[in-house]
């Protein structure tokens, strides 16, 4: 278990690079529009099954307000297991309102459901959870 303790270091490493430095346009395969899952009735977005090179998804967190402050985002697999978290993302503001940003590199989704978890840094130095949103990545060739 210390190798996928390393690999995990290593995988929110980059994450948390990606996300600070953003990535080019042409790097973005596809942009995913999530809303909380109380919200969206159940319904998942759904993304395809791509494993092309240095590619990324593109997710846009819809808030329900504004907060100049610091989130957290952790993502689970099916099973909730928790796959990749990362820090330090912030909101903007947008023509469709309040969203987070958050890059991910295609190669780090399988097929199958996730869950993302939002959280918002709070005074003591942990995190609140605010909201959660759910995606399909679909695979194509079935």
């Amino acid at each position: 278990s210390d190798l996928s303790a390393q690999n995990r270091q290593a995988i929110e490493a980059e994450l948390a690079r990606l996300n600070a430095s953003g990535a080019a346009p042409e790097n973005i395969l596809s942009t995913v529009d999530l809303d909380v899952a109380h919200r969206s009735g159940g319904a998942m977005a759904r993304i395809a099954f791509n494993t092309t090179p240095d590619k990324v998804f593109e997710f846009h967190l819809n808030l329900t307000q504004f907060g100049a402050r610091k989130y957290r985002v952790k993502v689970f697999d099916d099973q909730r297991h928790e796959l990749f978290a990362v820090p330090n993302l912030t909101a903007q503001n947008t023509e469709n309102g309040p969203q987070i940003r958050l890059l991910v590199p295609v190669n780090y989704l399988k097929p199958g459901d996730y869950q993302i978890d939002l959280s918002l840094a709070n005074e003591t130095g942990g995190y609140d959870q605010v909201n959660s949103y759910a995606f399909r990545v679909a695979d194509p060739s079935k």
